[in-house]
């Protein structure tokens, strides 16, 4: 008993940081607890040679003396389970659930995002049917694990299957420099990095259909938006990836044995000017029917509609390569975002070969009729509804093209299931109730141009509409 009390007394001594007045009354603590383990010693092997060393009534009153001490250390032990739980804090607010611990460590963070959309056609008995859908449904987890560590876990429940859509470990532990390693936004195209939930339009232009999507593997990046607003004037991006084809998500593992290279370089030196330049390249070996992985895009139209796909003959056999100069400018309620990208990629169909050449291009001007400051990180209305007010309202345009080379047809792409050329122009209104509520509505007309004449696809005209909520 004495020994086991001893030990207690000295690991809680160690352990908890002590005042000179801690340090005083645990220095006496010390001597009885050393004379105890004496009178204990004395008890179990010399008391035999030598009982007039020990009393009983010495060791009666010692023995007392560490029951309190070990009481003593009971309480403080509880007082400081007590404290540290009273620390963890618990929160709600508009910018999600978050628990976090007293020292601020270790978080986590619920959020959410859930668009439900509609979908309706002009004359569209043979391309597209009206529709109601649920666009996405992502709950995230979010968090930070000690100094250096943060992670976020996002899945999409949206589809016919669950999908995971971000998962991914930021190690910060030195300046201008993140580790990322995972899944993640590939660094190339300006809109695809824009967050879904504070698209200008409802769906994305053209140049997003030749950028790649989410890729797995590692990056090194600085800089970025917090709470809207740049952190740097300056920010770059490197990554090492598995690849991905244009516009589309990494298959879960690397079949083909070849690496992807993107890099990103953008500034901001001023507020709201932003403008910088990205590109990847890497070879890509495989098509839709080898069994190992679709290694060639599908491209969609506005409507989402699929307007051009590879031959199942056809695969890819060489080198990608994408550039994208990108930039955005936004003073007061103003705002205007574009981007160009260039797509290569080496293809080959039995015996034949090519080097295939695609191009988009898209500009996206908004006005904020309410008067808050336009932003590439979404709104929020100085009056709400539930406020006072009526939300801010959002007006955006957009035009933009997609040109497919010619090169493709009709040996790798058939001119008859694939147009070669896009044009669209959209209008649209947003209005953002409070912070976490937007509803949205947006129409796009788009021509379409076949090779050769081929009869191709009619023109698309169509109305969207979603409502949103995100927090």
């Amino acid at each position: 008993m004495l020994a086991a009390g001893a030990m207690v007394l000295h690991s809680a001594a160690s352990a908890t940081p002590a005042t000179e007045d801690d340090v005083d009354a645990f220095d006496r603590q010390a001597r009885v607890v050393d004379r105890s383990l004496q009178l204990a010693q004395a008890e179990e092997v010399g008391a035999a040679e030598d009982p007039s060393s020990v009393s009983e009534e010495e060791f009666y009153e010692l023995d007392q003396k560490v029951r309190i001490l070990e009481r003593e250390l009971e309480i403080r032990e509880e007082d400081e389970a007590d404290a540290l739980e009273e620390d963890t804090t618990a929160s709600a607010d508009e910018s999600g659930f978050v628990i976090e611990s007293g020292d601020g460590a270790f978080t986590l963070k619920l959020k959410a995002l859930v668009q439900g959309d509609t979908r309706v056609y002009a004359d569209d008995e043979d391309t597209a049917s009206d529709t109601f859908l649920v666009r996405r449904a992502r709950p995230t987890l979010e968090g930070t694990v000690g100094e250096f560590v943060s992670f976020k876990l996002m899945p999409d429940f949206a589809g016919d299957s669950a999908t995971l859509i971000d998962a991914y470990v930021d190690v910060d532990a030195v300046p201008f420099a993140t580790l990322r390693g995972g899944k993640f936004k590939a660094p190339v195209g300006l809109e695809r990095l824009q967050s879904a939930s504070n698209l200008h339009m409802i769906e994305r232009g053209y140049p997003t259909e030749l950028a790649p999507n989410r890729d797995i593997g590692a990056e090194l990046y600085t800089g970025g938006l917090i709470n809207g607003k740049p952190d740097s004037i300056f920010s770059y991006a490197v990554a090492i990836t598995n690849g991905t084809p244009d516009g589309r998500d990494s298959p879960a593992t690397n079949p083909d044995d070849n690496f992807e290279y993107s890099a990103r370089v953008f500034a901001e030196p001023i507020t709201g000017l932003g403008f910088g330049i990205a590109g990847s390249f890497g070879d890509k070996e495989g098509g839709a029917g080898d069994g190992a992985g679709d290694f060639l895009p599908r491209y969609r139209s506005p409507g989402q509609q699929t307007v051009f796909e590879y031959a199942e003959t056809t695969a890819a056999d060489g080198q990608q390569l994408r550039w994208s100069p990108q930039g955005y400018y936004y003073a007061g309620s103003f705002g205007v975002l574009a981007e160009y990208i260039r797509s290569e990629l080496d293809v080959t169909d039995g015996a034949a070969t090519a080097e295939l050449s695609h191009e988009a291009a898209q500009a996206t001007a908004v006005f904020v009729l309410t008067g808050e400051d336009a932003s590439y990180a979404g709104i929020e209305p100085y009056k709400p509804v539930g406020g006072g007010g009526w939300g801010a309202f959002e007006v955006a345009a957009r035009y933009g093209w997609l040109d497919l080379d010619d090169d493709a047809f009709p040996l790798y792409a058939d001119p008859a299931d694939s147009i070669s050329e896009a044009k669209t122009w959209g209008l649209g209104l947003n209005w953002y109730l409070t912070k976490n509520l937007k509803a949205a509505v947006a129409y796009f007309q788009t021509d379409f141009d076949s090779f050769a004449g081929a009869a191709g696809f009619p023109k698309e005209k169509v109305a969207l509409s979603r409502l949103q909520v995100n927090f």
